[in-house]
């Protein structure tokens, strides 16, 4: 019996090291998105540091195992990727915080580096040594090289599904970093050859009651955090323009925030100028409303018009939790959240909102490419009523003049020019500087265009502190579609460049 396991040591052990690279991977993003986000910049590092770091464990392993076949460097390569694991653990914050003053690609590369590069290098060093220890006979090493490259990949997808579908969305990052490391750890003193059978079972509960303790070193120790398939969503309570607030972060994102004395009343301008559209159209009977984020616009509407039907489409249940505890979000009876992705409900939805609200991004302050394409857009379009009225909350400059601040806000008014037959731009923040991005509402439709000062005057008049201008829409720029549609990465550029500047 014991000589059948031993046959079936390089298989487990190419198992769990497969396993172990795309958790770390999965979790390493999410390590990452507070600092820098989660966008195609920070994906593409991650995954070219992965497998950059595993072709050269592949290599080093295999000069390793000719030259020094010894079992001790197998459990040296788990027992320092467990280490690592751990350090991730307590120094994360020390080592990424610093990160975010550096330009955003090289910051990105860099922090894939430190997360990912050395444990993924050791971990895809341990088939080519597993492969020369267990190997006895050359007639079979095809076979057995097959079988190790084969369970490798079963192990990757083993843990890329099980993080992602069941541990991400059920348990907080730091603890299931330190149940990897515990994992890894474990595994290394299992596989460390000299040390007898008692003292490897004592040493292995010893890892196991002692390493829980890091738990008492969250990776946000000052932040409630929400356990997400798709972003870092947390709750914080600060100061926010010389109030007491309590704030929704996805990610880098700031994506609500209401006061401490009522949570459920926005502290953000546009926010309280969608209900503007009240102007438009005074009785809605059906709304639909795409991004739930803090919900303040939803509970805004239900308050307004109790009598509507409201439909809000919303992808994360992590953000409904945070919002209902935390944002004094209270669901009404005619209140119907779906728990979908945006641009896949719309079709499904039937035909006849008086109002459309649209206020989706992702964690980084991107909008998400495959919204706001022209599909997307006639979709969204082909809902509205006769006289409906679509409003979304666009983040673009007023007046932008250089790089992708100005290939962004012109790219984004030429893709809704070329589906709604209005659309009226409505600057709520009017900030100090024209090329810096803000908070713009786009009001739009399909029947008789609205009298743009007449508009201007009722969004004025819901956000008086500030001084509400209308911007012109600009001609040119791309019309983005299906086909070739990069929002987000320019979105991303766009807000990178502004700060950095």
């Amino acid at each position: 019996m014991l000589v059948m396991l031993q046959r079936f040591v390089p298989m487990f052990a190419a198992f769990g090291s497969g396993a172990s690279v795309m958790s770390l991977e999965l979790l390493g993003s999410r390590i990452v998105a507070p600092y820098l986000g989660s966008s195609v910049i920070v994906w593409t590092n991650l995954i070219g540091v992965v497998l950059l770091a595993m072709a050269l464990g592949a290599w080093l392993g295999g000069v390793i195992a000719d030259s020094y076949p010894d079992i001790r460097l197998v459990s040296g390569a788990l027992g320092l990727s467990g280490l690592w694991c751990l350090g991730l653990v307590l120094f994360s914050e020390v080592i990424l915080r610093p990160l975010t003053l550096l330009p955003f690609s090289s910051a990105a590369v860099l922090a894939s580096l430190f997360l990912l590069a050395v444990p993924a290098c050791l971990l895809a060093a341990i088939s080519p040594m597993v492969l020369r220890l267990f190997t006895k006979n050359v007639d079979s090493l095809g076979r057995v090289a097959g079988s190790l490259s084969a369970f490798g990949t079963l192990g990757s997808l083993f843990g890329t599904y099980v993080t992602g579908y069941v541990l991400l969305p059920q348990f907080p990052l730091h603890r299931l970093l330190l149940g990897l490391s515990i994992f890894l750890l474990i595994t290394a003193i299992c596989f460390f050859q000299p040390w007898p059978k008692r003292k490897k079972t004592a040493s292995s509960l010893a890892f196991i009651l002692l390493l829980p303790s890091v738990s008492l070193f969250p990776l946000q120790t000052s932040q409630i955090s929400f356990p997400s398939a798709y972003a870092d969503v947390r709750i914080v309570y600060g100061n926010f323009r010389g109030n007491d607030t309590v704030m929704l972060k996805i990610n880098t994102g700031l994506h609500a925030v209401g006061y401490t004395s009522n949570p459920s009343d926005s502290a953000l301008d546009y926010v309280h100028g969608f209900e503007a559209v009240d102007s438009l159209v005074p009785t809605p009977q059906r709304v639909l409303v795409l991004g739930g984020g803090g919900f303040h616009a939803v509970s805004s509407f239900q308050r307004r018009h109790p009598d509507a039907v409201i439909d809000v489409v919303e992808i994360d249940p992590a953000i409904i939790e945070a919002a209902k505890k935390y944002m004094g979000f209270v669901q009404a009876t005619k209140t119907r959240i779906l728990l979908d992705d945006a641009r896949t409900s719309v079709p499904r939805l039937p035909a006849g909102y008086d109002v459309i609200l649209s206020d989706v991004y992702g964690g980084d302050i991107s909008t998400p490419w495959h919204v706001i394409t022209e599909q997307a857009l006639q979709d969204v379009s082909s809902k509205l009523s006769e006289d409906g009225v679509y409003a979304a909350n666009l983040i673009i400059a007023a007046e932008p003049t250089t790089g992708y601040t100005k290939t962004f806000t012109k790219n984004v008014v030429a893709t809704f020019k070329s589906v709604f037959s209005w659309i009226i731009l409505i600057d709520t923040m009017n900030s100090s500087s024209k090329n810096m991005p803000s908070n713009v509402l786009l009001f739009a439709g399909n029947g008789k265009k609205p009298d743009a000062s007449f508009l201007l005057k009722e969004v004025q008049k819901r956000v008086p502190k500030q001084r509400i201008t209308e911007i012109p829409p600009m001609e040119g720029g791309m019309v983005w579609t299906d086909d070739f549609g990069n929002a987000d990465y320019q979105s991303s550029q766009m807000y990178r460049d502004a700060f950095q500047k």
